[in-house]
C-alpha cells in the first residue's frame, strides 16, 4: 500500500520513514504549541524590568556553558552510538558514559572551587560568588536531564523527547505568570533567587519523569539486566572531537552575552537579550522542524543506507529555506506589535529588531551543516568554522561596541553568524557522502530576505494587516523563484499534518 505523501523521503525504509515522520509532527506540534509560553515568559520577564531579563540572558548563558562545555561530548555522542549498539548493550553504554561526564567535571570543579573569582567572567559581577560556584556544582543535574531526552532521540522516540523538553518552557511559563499576577513584588525583590530555583526544580522533575518512563520502553527495559563498563569502538576520538566543536561553539554563540556583561553590566544586558528573544525565533523554528534530522541520518547511516539520507537531508534542507524566510520576514513585517509587548522601553531599538531577525534569517539553512557533519563524524571541520567566527566576531565586537554601541555589536555578531553558518553549509558539502546542492536555492532566498529588509525598515508602520500581506507575498515569491512545486508543498505539509497509513512498502 501507498503512503498518503509517498513522493516525500521515498527511498527510506518504511518502519524508519514513519517513525522519522511521527517524530517531525510531533515535534512540530509540541513546539508550536509551546513556543507561544516561552516567548510569553520572555516578555512578561521583561516587562518586570530590565536586570530581570538580564538574569533570565544570564541563565541562558549558564545552560550554554553546561551544554558546551561541562557536558563532555554532548547528546550527538548517545544519538551517534546508540544505533549502533545491540540492544543488551546500551543501557552498559550510557552509564558508562554517564560515569565519564561525571569524572571530567571534577577538573572543573577543582578550579572553579580554588579560583572562585575567575567565574564572575562568565556570569558577571551582579551574582553572589557563592551562587556561580554553587551552579557549577549542580551541573550534573541539567547534564542528566539532557542524556535521558538524548536517550529517547537515539531510538526515534521523539515524542517522548518532545514532552521532557517542554516541561522546563511550560511549567516556567505557569510559575512566572503566577508570580507576575499575584506576587509581582516577589519576583521583583528576589528575582535571581526564583529564577534559579524555577529552573533547577523543574529540570529534577524532568530527570524523574524521564527516568521513569526508559524503564518502561521495550527499546531499554530488555538491555536493563546487569551492568558492565563499556564504551564503543571509537568513542573517545568522536566524544573529544565532539567537545572541541562544542567549546568553540559555545563562545562562537555566547561571545556577545559575555562581552555585553562585562563591558556594560546586566542592564544593558537586558536590552541585548530582548534583542535576541526576538531574533532567536528563527533558530527555534528550525529546531522545532529538524529536530529528528540527527537521529534520522545516524540510524540510516548505520545501516549505510546513503541514498536515504541523502533525500532525509535535502527534504529537511528545502524546509529549512521556507521556515528560515517565514519566520524571519513575517517577524520583520509585524515588529511593532511584538515589541510593544515587551515594554515602551524596547520601542527606540525596533531597527535593531529588524537588522537581527534578516541576519539570523541568513544564517538559518546553514545551522543543519553542523548536524550533517556530526552525523558523519566530520564535526572536526565545524571546529576551524567556529573558530573562524570566533575570531572574526571577537575581533570586531569590542571596538564597534565603542563605536558604536549595541547597534554595533548587533551588526557585527549578526553579520558574523550569517558568514560562518554559510560557510559551515558549504564544507558539509564537500565532507560527507550524502549528495545536495543548495546554490540556487540559497541566492533566492538573499534576495527576497534583502528585499523584506528594506521594506521593514522603510515603511515601519505597515500595521498587522499590511504586515501580514508582505509576509505572504514573500514567501509566494519565494516559493516561485526557488521552484516548489506545489506537490512539494503538499508533502512538505503532509509530513507535519497527516498520519502515514502505509503498512507495507
Amino acid at each position: 500500500m501507498g503512503s498518503t505523501h509517498p513522493q516525500v523521503m521515498a527511498s527510506v525504509p518504511l518502519p524508519e520513514r514513519r517513525r522519522i515522520l511521527s517524530g517531525m509532527r510531533w515535534t512540530m506540534w509540541l513546539s508550536a504549541i509551546s513556543a507561544p509560553f516561552g516567548y510569553a515568559t520572555t516578555v512578561l520577564l521583561a516587562r518586570v524590568g530590565p536586570q530581570v531579563i538580564g538574569t533570565y540572558g544570564l541563565l541562558t548563558l549558564y545552560i550554554g556553558v553546561v551544554t558546551t562545555i561541562l557536558y563532555l561530548g554532548g547528546d550527538a555522542v548517545t544519538i551517534k552510538f546508540v544505533p549502533l549498539l545491540p540492544r543488551q548493550s546500551r543501557v552498559s553504554f550510557l552509564l558508562s558514559y554517564l560515569f565519564i561526564i561525571y569524572l571530567s567535571l571534577i577538573p572543573w570543579l577543582l578550579v572553579a572551587t580554588c579560583f572562585p573569582s575567575g567565574l564572575h567572567y562568565l556570569f558577571g559581577t551582579q551574582a553572589p560568588p557563592r551562587l556561580q560556584l554553587l551552579l557549577i556544582y549542580l551541573a550534573p543535574l541539567p547534564i542528566s536531564s539532557m542524556m535521558i531526552i538524548a536517550a529517547f532521540k537515539s531510538v526515534l522516540a521523539i515524542a517522548w523527547a518532545q514532552v521532557l523538553a517542554r516541561i522546563l518552557t511550560l511549567g516556567g511559563f505557569v510559575i512566572y505568570a503566577s508570580l507576575y499576577f499575584n506576587c509581582r513584588g516577589l519576583l521583583m525583590e528576589h528575582y535571581m533567587a526564583v529564577i534559579w530555583e524555577v529552573y533547577f526544580g523543574l529540570i529534577a522533575v524532568t530527570c524523574v519523569v524521564g527516568v521513569l518512563r526508559l524503564k518502561r520502553m521495550e527499546e531499554w527495559r530488555r538491555s536493563s539486566r546487569g551492568f558492565s563498563f563499556a564504551l564503543p569502538r571509537g568513542f573517545w576520538k568522536y566524544t573529544i572531537s565532539l567537545q572541541q566543536t562544542s567549546f568553540v561553539g559555545f563562545f562562537a554563540a555566547r561571545l556577545d552575552m559575555i562581552l555585553v556583561l562585562n563591558l556594560a553590566g546586566l542592564e544593558p544586558l537586558g536590552r541585548y537579550v530582548a534583542v535576541l528573544a526576538v531574533a532567536s525565533l528563527v533558530q527555534v523554528a528550525n529546531r522545532l522542524f529538524t529536530e529528528t534530522l540527527l537521529p534520522a541520518l545516524t540510524n540510516l547511516l548505520a545501516v549505510d543506507n546513503v541514498r536515504a539520507a541523502s533525500e532525509v537531508f535535502t527534504h529537511n534542507l528545502r524546509i529549512l529555506f521556507v521556515v528560515s524566510l517565514s519566520v524571519a520576514c513575517g517577524s520583520m513585517f509585524l515588529i511593532k506589535p511584538l515589541t510593544v509587548l515587551m515594554g515602551r522601553q524596547y520601542a527606540a531599538e525596533r531597527s535593531l529588531f529588524v537588522v537581527m531577525l534578516f541576519l539570523y534569517g541568513l544564517a538559518g539553512p546553514g545551522t543543519i551543516g553542523g548536524t550533517l557533519l556530526t552525523s558523519v563524524g566530520k564535526q572536526q571541520r565545524s571546529v576551524w568554522v567556529g573558530l573562524g567566527q570566533v575570531a572574526l566576531s571577537g575581533g570586531l565586537s569590542v571596538p564597534f561596541w565603542r563605536w558604536h554601541g549595541l547597534p554595533g555589536l548587533v551588526f557585527t555578531i549578526g553579520g558574523c553568524l550569517a558568514l560562518s553558518q554559510v560557510v559551515l553549509l558549504i564544507v558539509a558539502m564537500y565532507s560527507a557522502p550524502l549528495t545536495f546542492r543548495f546554490g540556487r536555492d540559497y541566492f533566492c532566498f538573499f534576495i527576497v530576505m534583502s528585499a523584506a529588509l528594506v521594506l521593514a525598515l522603510s515603511a515601519p508602520s505597515l500595521g498587522t494587516l499590511g504586515g501580514l500581506a508582505c509576509w505572504g507575498v514573500a514567501v509566494g515569491v519565494f516559493l516561485l523563484l526557488a521552484r516548489y512545486s506545489f506537490a512539494e508543498v503538499l508533502g512538505v505539509a503532509g509530513c507535519f499534518v497527516f498520519v502515514d497509513r502505509a503498512k507495507s512498502q
